[in-house]
């Protein structure tokens, strides 16, 4: 997944960033996931070599307690160190653990949701619906369409392709029977 960057601000995914704000983190580890997701997201990746001097800094707590807090979120499994880089869980089943109760985007176990417009059913195949999801017959179905329309407007460019050189060619001959025939205004 490619997320978008500006200069202002960073683009952080909203099932990380909801588990980061009513998780049940302490504050320490909240800053740390909070300084993580800034200084990861907002240059546009999943992971990035990060000093733990400028974390420390930018969170303000001291290089050993953020050791410590990122220790601690290694151990849940949110955030991971490899080669010196620390990345973000990408597998959204990590963190729909640490989302409260209630979360739009933690499925309950019954496979229903309540929400203003009535109850939700989600698949319990995956978290696509089935409206979202295309079946093998419509999709070979849709490449056909597309494949028609491509053959079908080469062959409309290449019929318009030829009137045109054809009309180009009834022109320069009627230019070489008058010659000295001028154009009216």
């Amino acid at each position: 997944m490619r997320l978008s960057r500006n200069r202002d601000f960073a683009i952080i995914p909203n099932m990380i960033l909801e588990a980061i704000a009513f998780g049940p983190f302490n504050t320490s580890e909240r800053k740390a996931l909070t300084g993580l997701s800034r200084l990861i997201f907002g240059w546009d990746r999943w992971e990035k070599r990060i000093k733990r001097k400028e974390l420390a800094g930018l969170i303000g707590l001291s290089e050993s307690h953020t050791s410590e807090q990122i220790t601690s979120l290694t151990k849940k499994g949110l955030i991971y160190i490899k080669l010196n880089r620390i990345g973000f869980e990408r597998e959204s089943t990590v963190w729909e653990k640490f989302l409260p109760e209630g979360s739009i985007f933690k499925v309950p176990s019954t496979g229903k949701s309540s929400s203003p417009q009535g109850e939700v059913e989600f698949p319990q195949e995956g978290r696509k619906s089935s409206l979202q999801k295309e079946s093998t017959k419509e999709k070979k179905e849709s490449f056909k369409e597309s494949f028609k329309k491509r053959v079908f407007s080469k062959k409309l460019s290449e019929e318009k392709k030829e009137e045109i050189e054809k009309g180009l060619a009834m022109l320069k001959e009627a230019i070489k029977r008058n010659p000295d025939r001028k154009r009216k205004n």
